[in-house]
Order: C-alpha cells, then sequence, then structure tokens
C-alpha cells in the first residue's frame, strides 16, 4: 500500500506542475474546459485496473465529453489573435498538449485514490495530509532546486526563480493574498475531492469538477471589459459561441454519463439504472429498465414463519380443577 500512496503523491505532483505550464500558454476559461477531458481518462483507467464494468450510457456521454473537448480545442487555436495575451500557434498548442497530459496524471491520481480508499488502507483526510505533505518537500527540496539550474524565461534566464517569486510575495499583498487563497482553496478542493472519491468514485470527482467551467469563464469576460485597456480576462468573440457549444455538450455528456439524462434515439438500451435515483413511478411501472425480480424465501425464513404462524393459532387449553372437601368433613369429629 505504501507504493500506491507514492504514486498518488507523485501523480498529484506532476499533474500540478503540467497544469501550470499548460496554463501559461491557454486562456483560463480554455484551460478550465480542457480539464474536463479527465473524464474520459478516468474512465478509461477505472476499466483496466478496477474492472469497472462500463454500460452503453457510460460510453455514450463519454463520447459526447470527447466531442465537446474538441470544439472548446479548436476554438482556443482559431481565437488566439483576439485575446487579450496573444500566443502563438505552437504555444497554444504546447498548452494543449500539457493540458491533456496533466489530466491523464490526475486521472491516474484519482483511481488510485480510490482504490486506497475504497480498500479501507488509508482514512480520506490522512490522505490528503501525506500527499499535501510529501508534495511540499519533494517541491522544496528535489523540484525547485533542479529548476533553478534549468534555462529558461524567468528572472535571471532560469526556469523558475524561488527567491524572486518570495520577494514578490513580501512587496506585494495581492500576491500574497493570492497564493494564500489558493493554499486555501487547493485545501479545501482536496478535502472534498477525496471525500466524494471515497462515497461514489474517481469519475464523479472528475465529473463535479467540470461543472464550474462556465463561471470560470463568466469571470474571464467580466474582467476582461472591467479591466483598463482590457489587459485581463477574454473577450466575447465568434468562437465564444463554439466555447459555449462545447460547455453545454461537455455538462450533457457528463448528465448521460451518470445516467442522469437519457440517451435519444433508443440508444439508451436497457443498462442498469440506480434505484436510489430513480423516480416512484419509474419503479412501478411495467417495461422500465428496473427489473423486479420475485421475493424467494430460503428454508430458515420459511421455518420461521411456520413457527410464527403455529404461535398465532388458537390451542385448546384443559384446566385440570380438583375439588377438594372442606377439612372439617375429612377430620376426625371426635368429642
Amino acid at each position: 500500500m505504501s507504493i500506491c500512496i507514492d504514486m498518488s503523491v507523485c501523480f498529484d505532483l506532476v499533474g500540478t506542475s503540467f497544469q501550470a505550464v499548460g496554463l501559461v500558454y491557454t486562456p483560463v476559461s480554455v484551460f478550465q474546459m480542457l480539464k474536463g477531458s479527465i473524464i474520459v481518462f478516468s474512465a478509461a483507467l477505472s476499466v483496466i485496473f478496477l474492472k469497472r464494468k462500463m454500460y452503453r450510457n457510460h460510453w455514450g456521454g463519454v463520447i459526447i465529453c470527447v466531442i465537446a473537448l474538441s470544439l472548446v480545442g479548436s476554438s482556443s487555436i482559431f481565437s488566439r489573435d483576439s485575446q487579450a495575451v496573444s500566443f502563438s500557434a505552437g504555444e497554444v498548442i504546447t498548452g494543449i498538449c500539457f493540458i491533456i497530459g496533466s489530466q491523464v496524471v490526475c486521472a491516474s491520481q484519482y483511481v488510485v485514490e480510490e482504490f486506497l480508499l475504497k480498500g479501507g488502507a488509508v482514512p480520506p483526510l490522512a490522505l490528503v495530509g501525506i500527499e499535501g505533505i510529501w508534495g511540499l518537500l519533494v517541491m522544496a527540496c528535489i523540484v525547485l532546486p533542479v529548476m533553478q539550474h534549468v534555462p529558461g524565461k524567468d528572472v535571471g534566464g532560469i526556469f523558475e526563480n524561488a527567491s524572486d517569486a518570495f520577494a514578490m510575495m513580501g512587496d506585494s499583498k495581492v500576491v500574497l493574498g493570492g497564493v494564500l487563497g489558493y493554499a486555501l482553496n487547493t485545501f479545501a478542493y482536496n478535502i472534498c475531492a477525496v471525500n466524494v472519491t471515497n462515497s461514489a468514485s474517481a469519475i464523479h470527482t472528475t465529473m463535479l469538477d467540470s461543472t464550474r467551467t462556465i463561471l470560470i469563464w463568466l469571470c474571464s469576460v467580466i474582467m476582461y471589459y472591467m479591466s483598463d485597456g482590457h489587459s485581463f480576462g477574454e473577450p466575447l468573440t465568434p468562437y465564444s459561441l463554439i466555447q459555449l457549444a462545447g460547455f453545454v455538450l461537455l455538462v450533457y455528456g457528463v448528465l448521460v454519463y451518470d445516467n442522469i439524462v437519457r440517451l435519444p434515439f433508443g440508444l439508451a438500451g436497457t443498462e442498469k439504472v440506480n434505484p436510489s435515483r430513480a423516480p416512484m413511478s419509474m419503479s412501478m411501472s411495467a417495461g422500465t429498465p428496473l427489473e423486479r425480480k420475485p421475493f424467494v424465501m430460503d428454508d430458515s425464513a420459511n421455518s420461521i414463519l411456520s413457527s410464527m404462524s403455529n404461535s398465532a393459532r388458537p390451542r385448546r387449553v384443559t384446566v385440570k380443577t380438583d375439588v377438594h372437601e372442606p377439612l372439617l368433613n375429612n377430620a376426625d369429629t371426635r368429642v
């Protein structure tokens, strides 16, 4: 189990790093929408490693999500000239590749976490703490020292200047507040995500994560029109409709996967339905996917019912009454 915990820590660190690199070269709304691809990878890895069965609604939801992500990715490439910060086609493609790669790694992390949590190897909060502590140690002792000697575009011509980052946090309260806010947000998110994985599955965690996409896109548009000189955010363009269509398809795919919305044109088939979420009218009607099985009692149940029925039958009670003569009649009455 220790190997699985180490794998989860490494996946968390690598996935977060890849996401940060991908965010540098793509708009934030596109970044968040492309993160929805984790649904596809979580489903595939769950089938391969957790031996989870996939029904028609599951594969239909995955295919719809792939189409939605393709629309979002294409809109990012076509609308790069109208962004507040422009990127070349090569940079956008690089960012998309890093984001997709990060989702493969994060999906692996969620699958490993589900394996650990479902097996009872570690409690949810303990897993969050272990990942955080080991991630901090690996980043501080290995990754950042190595990045100090890798050529890049940061201050001093290196890939990541950690000392400059601490100097910026010391000089700017806005930067410090952003870092602390991000840390608290990540802490709360990880706790919620692990508990959802423990209660439901890794795929449900990824599906719930994709629902915040529309809020990020709206905030990005609002920031663009409210900022001075339109230096932040993302404007509304004809390609924004493609992003909106991609988001709608993404949400629809999530609902289809969870069998909340059924596939049209008779494609739903006879896949199994969770009885806890099925309407009462659905379970009482004939011809629905819910198969009503007859109740069959075993021998022990039959014997219990037999004894109960026997005890409930009226019994004939015989009361023996012995009439005794008074003691004075039997006593010797000699005077």
